[in-house]
């Protein structure tokens, strides 16, 4: 008996886990060893993604004002935002090539 509520080696379905789930893990549902590589991208990703926010908070606490300023935390947390959407691209580019590479068969 299935327990599973959603057929997994659906084309759709991986590319539907790409982009809205978590960009790699519909790669792995379709067979692709990249899906490990934009995994890693997305996760490495989403952790340094609010580093800004928790430094600016940080400082803020530590002196009472709040600056807006180019530093490390800013520089840090864009390359966060730009790995994830690295990895959700190329998510979504291995989700239509599974879809397409389904269709031909």
């Amino acid at each position: 008996m299935k327990t599973s509520l959603v057929p997994v080696n659906r084309p759709r379905d991986c590319l539907l886990v790409n982009l809205l789930v978590l960009p790699g893990l519909g790669s792995l549902m379709g067979g692709r060893k990249v899906g490990w590589a934009q995994l890693s991208m997305a996760i490495i990703g989403f952790v340094l993604t609010p580093a800004y926010f928790l430094g600016a908070a940080r400082y803020w606490l530590r002196t009472g004002h709040f600056v807006i300023a180019l530093d490390r935390y800013l520089v840090v947390s864009g390359a966060g935002v730009l790995l994830f959407l690295g990895a959700w691209l190329w998510g979504l580019a291995t989700g239509l090539a599974i879809r397409r590479a389904s269709r031909s068969q």
